[in-house]
């Protein structure tokens, strides 16, 4: 029997109560169930509101502990796309049989060749005659079997709602305790989402209790007998924040596994300089923090056998030569170019991630809550006046190597080897972010002012 495939897609700004009602309905009939965040949609502007990363998040946090076999596709949000409904039957049909998850009001009218499927979307008429459809009863609308598309199955979600009626009573500072899940009313809260008002980067974290799990550096004594003197550690399923014990290269190993999760990151330092840790013993859990959403890198490698490697890191990406000879790139920036950079490397550093190897390259680090990353060279020899840079959050820049096998060059993110590249294509991500968690006296903005100015007195 073929597997089926429901895409339920749409702007989800927020996703709530009422969608994963919609999903809960379909578990029973799919194999798989994709939700699909869109992207910058033509028709709707206040899908443009708020920044793509806390659609992204908000999306994660409400379908955690549901089935492995719903996931969300991020990859319009990602790419700042808006891919029709044709374009997303075609990349999935290899996947099964495509059924497409829509509420009655795109159908409304269908008897008479005005549903909105059949006028506004893209290869309307073909899809409307040959694709399949879950259409959703929604009130407020006059049910009329004659307006159904041809190839279709009829749902009833245990009760409506709606992304705008979200909004609406978080400006009006009404509660939406009953429209979302708790973790996303959690969310936007803490980050003035919908309220007319510029969100925060840096906010109070609020636990009614600390659920921990915990990840320690098992190599680390101190870190190890930290974490004995912590009590138990919960499982992923249930943890409300990851605890993590042991340096910096402790944290961002962790972050690289789980940031995915959406849960916030609070580290005790048991390493050297713990720039992104909290200093003291297992009693700061108790303690109130604050917490930072930072942006990650989205990093796409094209290694010396061809093969492609996506992967995101939170502090840098780099490339550097292998050998003897100095390594040899064509490097693209936005569209623009420069044909040959001659050096032992370049790299391309966070905000937040350059306080740490980017700052001994560049010369300088950025404040942490900054919207620019670095692009910085080793020791460059071509171009002459090369110097390095801060350049837009939004910009992607390409490493393409340049006569390979005489000047091998090998790819890191975050310090972690990924072998030797053939290119290397870095932005930061537009989706994936990490909260880290601070005490007041550990945190991550007093301690850049530090570092840049060691010789203030407090």
């Amino acid at each position: 029997m073929k597997r089926k495939v429901a895409l339920f897609g749409g702007s989800f700004n927020p996703l709530g109560t009422h969608h994963i009602n919609i999903i809960k309905k379909l578990l029973p009939e799919f194999d798989e169930i994709i939700v699909v965040l869109c992207g910058p949609r033509p028709d709707k502007a206040t899908t443009n509101d708020i920044e793509p990363v806390h659609r992204a998040a908000m999306a994660d946090l409400a379908l955690r502990g549901l089935p492995e076999k719903v996931r969300v596709d991020h990859a319009d949000l990602s790419n700042n796309v808006f891919t029709r409904t044709h374009e997303l039957e075609k990349r999935y049909g290899i996947r099964g049989e495509v059924w497409h998850v829509i509420g009655f009001d795109l159908v409304q009218g269908g008897s008479e060749g005005r549903a909105a499927i059949q006028r506004e979307w893209e290869r309307g008429e073909e899809l409307w005659k040959e694709s399949n459809f879950v259409v959703v009863k929604r009130s407020g609308y006059e049910w009329n079997e004659a307006d159904l598309p041809p190839r279709h199955t009829v749902i009833s979600p245990d009760h409506s709602g709606s992304s705008t009626e979200i909004r609406n009573r978080v400006f009006n500072h009404k509660p939406v305790d009953d429209l979302v899940a708790p973790e996303v009313a959690a969310y936007i809260k803490r980050y003035n989402l919908y309220r007319g008002i510029f969100p925060q980067q840096k906010a109070i974290l609020e636990l009614n209790r600390l659920k921990p799990f915990f990840v320690a550096d098992e190599k680390n004594g101190k870190a190890v007998e930290i974490k004995n003197r912590s009590g138990e550690s919960a499982g992923l399923k249930e943890a409300n924040a990851i605890v993590v014990i042991g340096g910096d290269g402790t944290m961002l190993r962790a972050i690289r596994k789980y940031w995915a999760l959406r849960l916030p990151f609070i580290g005790v330092n048991a390493g050297h300089q713990g720039f992104l840790l909290n200093e003291g013993d297992p009693d700061i859990l108790n303690k109130p923090f604050v917490v930072y959403q930072l942006p990650l890198l989205s990093v796409l490698i094209k290694n010396s056998k061809g093969e492609r490697i996506q992967t995101v890191g939170f502090a840098d990406a780099w490339a550097e030569r292998r050998g003897g000879q100095s390594a040899w790139f064509e490097v693209k920036l936005d569209g623009c170019f420069i044909p040959k950079v001659a050096g032992d490397g370049l790299l391309v550093a966070t905000a937040a991630g350059s306080t740490g190897y980017a700052r001994h390259i560049a010369g300088f680090s950025l404040p942490p809550y900054a919207s620019h990353l670095i692009l910085a060279g080793m020791n460059i020899a071509e171009p002459a006046n090369w110097k390095n840079s801060v350049i837009s959050r939004d910009a992607a820049v390409e490493f393409k190597t340049i006569g390979g096998k005489k000047r091998p060059v090998r790819g890191f993110v975050d310090g972690v080897p990924l072998g030797d590249i053939e290119s290397m294509r870095v932005s930061q991500s537009r989706v994936a972010a990490v909260e880290l968690a601070f005490l007041r006296e550990s945190d991550i903005v007093a301690k850049h002012t530090r570092l840049n100015l060691p010789y203030l007195i407090s």
